[in-house]
């Protein structure tokens, strides 16, 4: 239930949402819900704020969301945001307008040594890497912050049936060469296991 974890009095889902708007600027927003947190989510969350309300048969994962998203974006540029991070950007929100690459949001400080930690961004020699997850992450690999992709070619990597995220993303940016980190301040919210137990009607 982490998309409706209480941020300054607001729901994650909220945030995410009032980020892709206000922040990015996008103009369609479409949400892809669990079966699990459906219910819960429109409790707080307004149905109009999303154009299109996807809803997972079972929860399969943010590879599942996105094959059944993607081929309702009508923009040329795609913004894919998880409910369970929190993000400020460091740079000008025009950067999606005055770029002609995929973009990728990435922490300013790895913990490598962290519980639970995502793929980031490694300037050391220049480049791009997606470093490899921790074992808390279930194999699943994932990303931090915004990602900002290429529609044709986001639709094209998700065909290929990617067994990762990060396989999907390596697909769409041909091998990583297309993608560029935005320094952000960003947070992948884990919950502890003493929350994740306890049902979202109590």
């Amino acid at each position: 239930m982490k998309p409706l974890l209480l941020i300054n009095g607001r729901p994650l889902f909220q945030h995410a949402l009032d980020h892709a708007v206000t922040v990015w600027g996008a103009d369609q927003c479409l949400a892809v819900v669990s079966p699990d947190n459906a219910r819960h989510v429109l409790s707080v969350v307004s149905p109009g704020v999303c154009e299109h309300w996807i809803l997972q048969p079972r929860p399969d994962g943010v590879i599942d969301a996105l094959r059944r998203a993607l081929p309702l974006v009508r923009y040329d540029r795609v913004l894919i945001l998880c409910a369970d991070n929190t993000f400020s950007s460091l740079e000008h929100t025009d950067v999606l307008l005055r770029s002609t690459y995929a973009f990728f949001g990435v922490r300013e400080i790895a913990m490598p040594d962290a519980l639970r930690f995502t793929r980031y961004v490694s300037y050391d020699d220049g480049g791009v890497h997606l470093l490899e997850a921790g074992t808390h992450e279930m194999g699943q690999g994932c990303w931090i912050g915004p990602l900002v992709l290429h529609t044709v070619q986001a639709r094209e990597a998700i065909g290929t049936w990617p067994a990762t995220v990060v396989d999907f993303i390596h697909a769409a940016t041909h091998g990583g060469r297309d993608l560029q980190p935005i320094p952000m301040r960003c947070a992948d919210l884990g919950v502890p296991q003493e929350l994740a137990s306890v049902s979202p009607d109590r």
